[in-house]
């Protein structure tokens, strides 16, 4: 999301903008604070804002202050990260999950997972659709929208089938990486739009024999052909994530009916093996069946050995070193003691 949050931002970041842009523009910069990712997107914003070619002094005073309000912001990014990068500094609140997904095993794993495949398969293929408008070949425009075609057909065969897409949930550790070809197409559009047409006419008088022969030349306009893209990739988007979201459905209507069926208090994972190689193998499962469960759920779904000792402790697991109490919180809501009172009563 904070990806999706920045395009906004970034777009702002090379066009003129009112009074009101302007202050939802700064609005919007401070939401890349809640991650350090936005450390490398400040810096892509203030970059796009300085070397955006500009038309007049007015609009070079305009994006001055732009690279200034992202230059800042980058700034208070990198104070942040450095500040709960270490536990001296920051204490309890010290962000030591961001450090271990940061190692190399990490990084290889999650590419392997999330992104190999398919998925990158596609976005190369999306990347080359981004530049072919500004090949001066019509040939190879077209062929952008084949890409996106042959995107959409690929896309759609890895969504449909849940077990393909088991781990694109580590898509997300190279979302702004992969998202880096499209910021400099769009950069790219953004100069050529401002490359304002230069239109010149005149003429010259020749004496022998007297005539006139006037002339004149216009810069071409910028293409227009990336526009054409806009429908035909919503078209691919909503294509899949309405695969996934079905086959999602499918997926968790299928767990927590097994988890209904099942005679027991405390549903182990060994109970719905099926669920190997599929996005539902995830420690978030536990969540997910208490989420469904009703203010007072009836079951407890213990992903792992961790969840089953959480709720043999009194407490209830909600992922790694995260538990919460079996009392309902200030807002009231959850409240697994019935479940805990009928276990010590010797309910299985």
């Amino acid at each position: 999301w904070q990806q999706t949050m920045f395009w906004p931002l970034f777009l702002g970041a090379m066009v003129p903008l009112s009074r009101r842009g302007k202050f939802v523009l700064a609005a919007l910069a401070l939401f890349q604070l809640s991650h350090q990712a936005g450390i490398l997107l400040l810096f892509a914003a203030a970059i796009a804002a300085i070397a955006i070619e500009v038309p007049t002094p007015a609009a070079l005073h305009a994006q001055l202050g732009k690279f200034a309000l992202f230059s800042v912001i980058f700034l208070l990014a990198v104070l942040k990260a450095i500040w709960i990068g270490f536990p001296a500094l920051s204490g309890a609140l010290h962000d030591s999950y961001a450090a271990q997904r940061m190692s190399v095993s990490e990084m290889r794993t999650t590419f392997r997972d999330g992104v190999l495949g398919p998925p990158l398969y596609g976005m190369v293929a999306m990347w080359f659709a981004a530049f072919s408008p500004f090949a001066p070949q019509r040939s190879v425009r077209r062929l952008g929208f084949v890409a996106v075609l042959a995107a959409g057909v690929l896309w759609a065969w890895w969504a449909a089938e849940p077990a393909r897409w088991a781990g694109a949930i580590n898509f997300r550790r190279w979302v702004v990486p992969l998202a880096a070809p499209f910021m400099l197409a769009a950069f790219i559009a953004a100069r050529r739009s401002l490359e304002m047409p230069v239109a010149f006419s005149g003429g010259v008088t020749v004496a022998k024999p007297q005539m006139h022969v006037a002339f004149s030349f216009a810069a071409p306009k910028p293409r227009t052909d990336f526009y054409l893209f806009a429908p035909l990739v919503g078209v691919v988007f909503c294509m899949v994530i309405t695969l996934q979201s079905l086959g999602w459905r499918r997926l968790s209507d299928r767990l927590l009916s097994d988890v209904a069926k099942d005679a027991r208090l405390v549903v182990p994972r060994s109970a719905v093996p099926w669920v190997a190689r599929t996005p539902m193998d995830h420690w978030s499962m536990t969540a997910l069946v208490a989420l469904h469960g009703g203010t007072r759920p009836e079951k407890y779904f213990a992903f792992n050995d961790d969840a089953a000792a959480a709720l043999r402790a009194g407490k209830i697991w909600l992922g790694d070193g995260h538990t919460i109490s079996a009392a309902p919180g200030p807002a009231g809501w959850f409240d697994h003691r019935p479940l805990l009172e009928r276990l010590a009563a010797g309910a299985r």
